[in-house]
């Protein structure tokens, strides 16, 4: 027997060894299921470092080809034992055991595989979460996963065709089911939120589109007014909606139209209530003239004649208050005259003649106060002379309010008419031709407070 075949014809020549054929099968099956869990792993599941199904592929190929390896190692040491030495140097022989090698490591190295990658799963995941607490295997979670993000990606590719055909509700509803089972999902987190814009626009969309109806309506029964307002809310809407261009410039265009007529509308209104004012303003009615030119700048503030007629109003109606505060003021009705300063400064505050008219005012209430000592002063003069032919200077000094007797005294000296008073001592001498004599007493008096005013302007007495 040629020692080189020793491996292909051992189990002839030595009856004795027992060489199952199971040995064969076992080594291809182990050999085919770890080959199967690697394919699985490189083409299908890209995602994880180990998969669920590769790592059971290994963990029983590997037993399997353990199992070959102690069964082949077994034929092995048979084939020593019923051999001569001379047997344990053939090339066949080299083969056999060469064989029982490479099966015990095909058998062994997925077996350690298989656990190690099971263990690096569990790191890698406790890793992910970082829950110290509960670290749990990935025999089960992996593929709960891995079908969760299939599942997801199976309602994203739908969502997009339900997109394709407007649907957006149903679209909508299935990147909600896909978030919901895969919550990392970007894709269809992306496509939710450019789907949440999207309804956005479709809704404001439609909303514009019930606006341009009813603006056109409003039009349409000339409602011009609503009619402006509702294109404006629409052009207002048109960056965030993206209305067709052609659309806008349809819009902008009746917007044009409307506001022309509304514009023509508020004139004829305006020049309507300018000529009431002007009507009222001829009858003196300057409130209502006001008023009217008011309603017209308020209708159509570009109307430069009611702002015209409202300032030439304004100035009448000023004139018209100061003749009135004049004519007051002359018959010396001051609470009166002041009531019409009060009537100015109300409609017209910066009125420059308020100033001068409250000036007025005062000299006329210094005058009538002035005119009023002096009529005090003649009582006074004329109970002297009619009571009195001898008075103390310090009576009489009070009765006509001087400062004191020396200024009475100075006075007196004063006197153009040296017969009607004169001092005695202590006091003061009236002249019994003015007691007796009533028109003589009366021109006295006269000429007294004449002097007695051109004593106060020269500054030696008081009033």
């Amino acid at each position: 027997m040629n020692k080189n075949t020793f491996f292909w014809a051992a189990k002839d020549y030595f009856t004795s060894i027992t060489y199952s054929v199971a040995i064969m099968v076992l080594f291809w099956v182990s050999f085919g299921l770890i080959i199967l869990g690697s394919i699985y792993y490189y083409y299908i599941a890209k995602e994880d470092y180990f998969s669920f199904i590769q790592i059971i592929s290994y963990i029983v190929g590997g037993g399997l080809g353990v199992t070959a390896s102690i069964l082949f190692l077994n034929f092995g040491k048979q084939v020593i034992e019923q051999t001569t030495p001379d047997w344990h140097y053939a090339y066949g022989f080299y083969v056999t055991f060469g064989l029982c090698a490479l099966y015990m490591l095909s058998g062994l190295v997925p077996l350690i595989l298989g656990p190690l990658g099971l263990f690096i799963e569990r790191e890698e995941f406790y890793s992910k979460t970082r829950n110290i607490k509960k670290v749990t295997t990935r025999i089960i979670t992996i593929p709960k996963r891995r079908r969760a993000k299939r599942t997801a990606n199976r309602y994203v590719a739908q969502a997009e065709e339900f997109k394709a055909l407007k649907n957006f509700d149903k679209a909508k509803a299935l990147l909600e089911s896909a978030i919901e089972i895969y919550p990392d999902h970007e894709t269809a987190s992306k496509m939710l939120e450019r789907l949440h814009k999207q309804k956005h626009q479709k809704e404001e969309r439609a909303k514009a589109n019930e606006l341009l109806e009813l603006a056109r309506k409003y039009k349409k029964e000339r409602k011009y007014l609503e009619a402006e307002k509702t294109y404006k809310k629409i052009l207002s809407m048109s960056a965030d909606v993206r209305l067709p261009t052609r659309t806008v410039r349809e819009i902008k265009k009746e917007l044009e139209g409307v506001t022309k007529i509304i514009t023509k509308k508020q004139k004829k209104q305006a020049d309507k209530l300018i000529a009431a004012g002007n009507k009222a303003l001829a009858n003196k009615k300057f409130d209502k003239a006001i008023e009217k030119f008011d309603k017209a700048i308020k209708i159509y503030p570009e109307h430069s004649k009611a702002q015209e007629s409202k300032e030439k109003a304004l100035e009448q109606k000023s004139q018209f208050l100061m003749k009135e505060f004049d004519t007051l003021l002359s018959q010396e009705k001051v609470k009166e005259a002041e009531a019409k300063i009060a009537e100015l400064r109300t409609f017209d505050p910066n009125n420059p003649h308020i100033k001068h008219l409250q000036q007025k005012i005062q000299e006329t209430m210094e005058k009538i106060a002035s005119r009023e000592k002096i009529r005090e002063r003649e009582e006074t003069l004329r109970k002297i002379i009619n009571t009195y032919s001898r008075i103390e200077l310090t009576n009489m000094a009070e009765l006509l309010e001087f400062d004191d007797t020396l200024e009475l005294q100075r006075w007196i000296l004063s006197l153009s008419d040296k017969n009607s008073f004169y001092i005695e001592g202590s006091e003061v001498v009236i002249a019994e031709k003015l007691q007796d004599d009533a028109t003589e007493a009366e021109a006295a008096i006269s000429k007294l407070l004449n002097d007695f005013d051109k004593f106060e302007q020269e500054g030696r007495g008081k009033i």
